[in-house]
């Protein structure tokens, strides 16, 4: 347990929103989960804070299977259902910084992720820190959506290309334009001009 605790550690240590990337694909193997995600509150709903492996059904699933289980999330208490897991990250004095999302988890034991939930809520914390109020993480996630459209509008809708400007797949950047609501628009091609 030492040995994890200050791996733990270390991983909070340095950036952390590396860290909090970092504990959650190490929470998903650690649970044999497919993917997961982290969750921090807006308001009455949830906002997908970052992903790991998530996969697209479990991405648009997500904002459904929170609501349903909203007011047992409210009071602190894992949600543990076939195909998912959703567990609090509290900070200090039981404040709720968000949920940990997990897509088909396997076996693992609650006291086997608690240490990570600890590690996690430090990490978000800290981003919440060094970010000020909770707003600036929902602006944050806004100019991305922002950024993702300009780029698009920019580029043609040429997924490849906006992929490969973004340095992510184009499954991921499909992933995110489910996540943001964007619908994918067809634009037609244009043929180019003939040089005389």
């Amino acid at each position: 347990m030492n040995n994890l605790g200050s791996m733990l550690e270390s991983l909070v240590a340095d950036d952390p929103r590396r860290s909090a990337d970092r504990l959650l694909s190490k929470m998903c193997e650690v649970a044999g989960a497919e993917g997961g995600a982290v969750l921090v509150p807006q308001g009455e709903n949830a906002n997908v804070f970052l992903s790991y492996r998530l996969s697209l059904a479990g991405l648009s699933s997500l904002p459904i299977r929170f609501q349903d289980h909203r007011a047992r999330l409210a009071k602190g208490e894992v949600v543990s259902s076939p195909g998912f897991a959703l567990a609090p990250i509290t900070g200090d004095g039981d404040s709720k910084l968000g949920w940990v999302y997990l897509e088909s988890p396997g076996s693992a034991e609650p006291k086997e992720l608690r240490p990570f939930l600890l590690a996690m809520a430090k990490a978000v914390g800290a981003l919440e820190a060094s970010a000020g109020p909770r707003v600036a993480t929902v602006n944050r996630v806004d100019a991305n959506r922002a950024g993702i459209q300009r780029l698009l509008e920019e580029n043609d809708w040429n997924i490849a290309r906006v992929s490969r400007e973004l340095g992510v797949t184009r499954r991921t950047l499909y992933m995110r334009l489910a996540a943001f609501g964007i619908a994918r628009k067809k634009v037609p091609r244009l043929s180019k001009p003939l040089i005389a």
